[in-house]
């Protein structure tokens, strides 16, 4: 990334905004071994990108798009970073908007601590029940071939390119793991289960595998949903089990409000918080553009929390109970002057 004895900095400038690919975090090795390393420290290029945004771009504010960015994960303290900490040195005090899919919150969280960036959370793509397709649906008719087979002979040859096809999808671990009970109970390995297990099993699986949701295409930031998609996404929901009637709703201002939210972020507005959280499971976490955060005040304290503090709260009375007793004892004296009455 040098050229002329100069560092190069890719990218173009529109105007008063310059867009261009985050740096990579090294050479000569699988750049994914480094995303999001924290011992190894950047290469000159990627600090003097940064060195070049912030003093001779000038750039008022920083957006990094997309989960995640590598900043956050650079070499330094985990929380309450000095100036001389990598992720300082990138961000300083140059103000950072990160937009960050909603359900994201575990690595956002890291974004916040140390790259201290203002989430602008957007939506998942819409979710859909996956229905089986190619090998794995071709394997769901095998299966159903055996069980309505009329003959033994079919049977077996039915059977056999099951076992196959298992074997040629890679699924043995994930069958061993599924049939775990069921074997513990027969006492018998994966090898040994019999046609008609096997088959059972291997129905079960797929089973499982189709009541699964699967991303349906790609969400663009701030862009609205089409009307099958908010169908598609809100009968996922109801099948998780949400019946909110306020969620149709709150999905279709969601992409508006995402625009909204990094505009408020570039002109230095407020960005107001919110939960964030997969909406399949957690509705509260619609609607999207704003600025998540990984504390979800519903189920705190947890009972484990509370059973504690509750232990050394008592533990703390105890403790000043007995304290005050014996200072009461000490200020006393000798037994014969004190005196006490019921």
């Amino acid at each position: 990334m040098v050229e002329g004895g100069r560092l190069l900095v890719p990218g173009i400038v529109f105007g008063n905004v310059f867009i261009g690919p985050q740096p990579p975090r090294g050479w000569e090795v699988d750049e994914e071994l480094l995303h999001a390393n924290t011992s190894i420290t950047p290469p000159h290029q990627y600090l003097a990108f940064y060195h070049w945004l912030r003093d001779r771009f000038k750039a008022d504010a920083l957006v990094h798009v997309g989960r995640h960015s590598t900043y956050e994960f650079l070499p330094g303290k985990a929380v309450g970073l000095a100036a001389d900490d990598y992720p300082s040195l990138i961000a300083g005090d140059l103000p950072g908007i990160y937009p960050y899919i909603v359900d994201g919150v575990g690595e956002g969280t890291q974004a916040k601590r140390r790259g201290l960036a203002v989430m602008v959370d957007h939506l998942t793509p819409p979710l859909a029940a996956t229905p089986l397709y190619d090998e794995l649906l071709a394997l769901r008719q095998v299966v159903e071939s055996y069980e309505a087979a009329s003959s033994e002979t079919l049977k077996t040859q039915a059977a056999a390119v099951m076992r196959e096809r298992v074997t040629k999808l890679n699924l043995r671990a994930e069958l061993e793991a599924s049939m775990a009970d069921v074997l513990k109970v027969r006492g018998i390995g994966f090898d040994a289960a019999d046609d008609d297990l096997l088959a059972h099993e291997v129905g079960h699986y797929l089973t499982k595998l189709q009541e699964k949701f699967m991303p349906y295409g790609l969400h663009v930031f701030g862009r609205p949903w089409e009307r099958q998609s908010l169908d598609l996404m809100l009968d996922s929901m109801r099948k998780g089990g949400i019946l909110d009637l306020d969620v149709e709703r709150k999905l279709v201002d969601s992409p508006r409000l995402e625009m909204a939210g990094l505009l408020a972020g570039l002109d230095g507005r407020y960005i107001e918080p919110g939960k964030g959280n997969d909406p399949l499971r957690s509705p509260e976490a619609l609607p999207t553009g704003r600025n998540f955060h990984a504390v979800d005040g519903d189920i705190l304290p947890t009972r484990l929390g509370y059973g504690l503090g509750e232990r050394l709260a008592t533990k703390a009375a105890a403790r000043a109970n007995g304290k005050e007793g014996a200072a009461r004892a000490s200020s006393c004296g000798p037994p014969t002057r004190c005196a006490t009455r019921a």
